[in-house]
């Protein structure tokens, strides 16, 4: 299964039980390089680069900096992942 039908299945709540097609979940990640060197930060030990990333239209449109945060959603294999959108926390201080 290519990983646009991966993404479509799991925003459409599609489901395959099957070990091979189980997608994990969203997850986040630092942009510590922005494009078009793009490289996201997903954990202290694995950073990601363009060949493992597909950007949204919204993404490539709005653009991303140095220190932003993503919100990320791998494939069933973990070997390439969606960058959704920029993430955002509001301060309710």
């Amino acid at each position: 299964m290519d990983a646009l039908t991966e993404l479509a299945i799991l925003i459409t709540g599609g489901q395959d039980s099957t070990p091979a097609n189980n997608t994990k979940s969203m997850t986040t990640g630092k942009v510590i390089a922005p494009p078009p060197n793009t490289n996201i930060q997903l954990n202290e030990t694995i950073t990601l680069d363009n060949e493992q990333l597909i950007f949204t239209e919204t993404v490539v449109t709005k653009g991303l900096m140095n220190g932003d945060e993503v919100i990320l959603i791998p494939t069933a294999d973990e070997q390439m992942y969606f960058v959704i959108d920029k993430a955002v926390k509001f301060d309710v201080t």
